[in-house]
């Protein structure tokens, strides 16, 4: 391998390394903002199942009135 050659090789082996390192901060990036995501949906859910059931009970309160 003539030293041009050489010189290439670690050209491109350094910039592999260097887009790998870039790559892998993104995915990393993008995996909290995944989480983030997932816990923030978790927690509407989580809200939205508290207000249904509570408008459920409001309902049954209601019918139970109008039995009554």
């Amino acid at each position: 391998m003539d030293s041009f050659a050489y010189v290439e090789f670690c050209m491109d082996s350094f910039a592999y390394v260097e887009i790998q390192k870039l790559l892998d901060d993104h995915k990393s990036g993008l995996d909290i903002r995944r989480q983030e995501f997932e816990f923030e949906m978790e927690e509407k859910k989580k809200s939205l199942e508290k207000e249904m059931m509570g408008k459920l009970e409001n309902l049954e309160h209601q019918e139970n009135e109008i039995k009554h």
